[in-house]
């Protein structure tokens, strides 16, 4: 019976690390933004942001980003990061997802968040559109 729990608790700890190395593989540490953008699951309208985020994240050293989406109408950020700088890691993340908010998700103008079905940023042309 301890046999089998160990085996499993060792498969489980296999399985994490090549979870974490995959990830620390796809992550983009070096501000590639053509790398990046792969992992940009946003409209066109948040590909500015996510640019200057993946910039800025590109001069914490360790910091990588490994991908964006939508959420409730803002902005979400996956990283990898397990520094000494975190809060200006924060800093930057709660940058980007605020900018979120007043900007278009589909073409980059001035937005607001509203709900009809779900809660989306558009500008008034892309709210009217939908």
């Amino acid at each position: 019976m301890m046999e089998n729990l160990n085996l499993k608790r060792d498969l489980i700890a296999a399985s994490h690390d090549r979870m974490i190395a995959a990830r620390q593989k796809s992550a983009v540490y070096d501000g590639d933004l053509a790398r990046a953008r792969q992992a940009y699951n946003v409209g066109a309208g948040w590909h500015g942001i996510l640019d200057d985020l993946v910039s800025e994240f590109a001069k914490i050293d360790g910091l990588g980003f490994l991908g964006a989406h939508e959420k409730w109408g803002g902005l979400r950020i996956a990283y990898l990061y397990s520094g000494d700088r975190q809060s200006d890691v924060d800093s930057v993340v709660h940058n980007a997802a605020e900018r979120s908010l007043e900007t278009c998700w589909h073409c980059g103008q001035p937005g607001k968040l509203n709900r009809e079905r779900w809660w989306r940023v558009r500008c008034d042309e892309h709210w009217s559109a939908e």
